[in-house]
């Protein structure tokens, strides 16, 4: 027999609670601190030590921020030391937003074939109702990291970095979830109507290009030539090693900005045979800035990736 809670019941739970002064005391605490930071023991802070006898070398933090890509983050850390270790850089890492935007691309494919493939059920039904409930989550594991990857590739963070939206993906997310919510509905109808397949995959395809575009607007337009672009990357990556901060190619030239200037390499490289009247150092730059006039058929990178190896020596030497 339910009974429910009376008068007397209050006054003798609020007797039982001002009877014990460790309640007050809590009170005030959680109150004014919050539950968790008014639960630490001292004896727990003191005896749990952060303080380790070996220390691992890593690069810069990573920070997911507001997103949920801990996934892709952690998977890509890894990668990311064993090309630290094997070009032997000072750090470097990998794009997690370039796989996030194909990530979200192939979820809203996914998500679209699945809608097509339960058309007959009703929105009520287990499959259906899962699949409206969230169309476009930012989690996912292993199997689909590799399969990302396999497909697209992976990119530096130099040449596609975090942008807002790929840190805050609430806001994204909503209108993604909403857009193929009504996407969903649609092709429903469609195939209730007994429209042919070819229709109603042309209709599917404009929401993916719908898609497509709404991702370059939050991420930016990701990158081409994946290969190239690591290994631009990594040039980069070594040439910040002996003081060069940043490359880049103006024309029939490539601009090399030194964050501190080393005469005696300067010297020694604009003297070498192999580059003697094809670098010059631009006194009229806002900072140090070596300018390396490329040879014509041959490729830009090869020669800047010798030219930062020639530069190495003598800045060591």
């Amino acid at each position: 027999m339910s009974q429910e809670i009376t008068k007397e019941q209050i006054a003798a739970f609020d007797a039982d609670f001002g009877a014990q002064r460790a309640n007050r005391v809590a009170m005030n605490a959680v109150t004014n601190n919050g539950l968790l930071a008014s639960a630490i023991r001292r004896e727990a802070v003191e005896q749990d030590v952060h303080e380790y006898s070996i220390s691992l070398e890593q690069g810069e933090i990573c920070n997911q921020k507001q997103s949920g890509r801990c996934w892709m983050f952690s998977t890509l850390n890894v990668l990311r030391q064993r090309v630290i270790a094997k070009c032997d850089l000072e750090d470097f890492s990998f794009s997690p937003t370039y796989l996030a935007f194909y990530d979200k691309l192939e979820k809203a494919n996914l998500f679209l074939e699945n809608i097509l493939h339960f058309a007959d059920q009703d929105l009520t039904d287990r499959e259906t109702y899962t699949l409206l409930g969230s169309p476009l989550p930012d989690g996912g594991q292993w199997d689909m990291f590799a399969n990302i990857v396999r497909k697209y590739g992976v990119v530096p963070k130099d040449v596609y970095d975090e942008t807002y939206q790929s840190s805050n993906t609430r806001s994204m997310n909503a209108q993604l979830n909403r857009a193929l919510k009504v996407a969903a509905a649609g092709l429903r109808r469609m195939a209730a109507d007994k429209a042919g397949a070819d229709a109603i995959q042309v209709e599917k395809n404009k929401t993916l290009d719908a898609i497509y575009g709404f991702l370059c607007s939050c991420y930016g337009e990701p990158p081409k030539g994946v290969l190239n672009l690591i290994d631009i990357a990594l040039l980069r990556a070594k040439a910040r090693q002996v003081g060069i901060k940043d490359i880049r190619q103006k024309s029939g030239d490539v601009l090399f900005t030194l964050s501190n200037l080393n005469f005696e390499a300067v010297g020694a490289l604009c003297s070498d045979p192999d580059y003697k009247q094809r670098v010059t150092f631009l006194a009229s730059a806002k900072e140090p800035t070596l300018r390396f006039k490329l040879a014509n058929g041959v490729d830009s990178l090869k020669q800047s990736k010798l030219f930062v190896e020639h530069y190495t020596s003598f800045f060591q030497s």
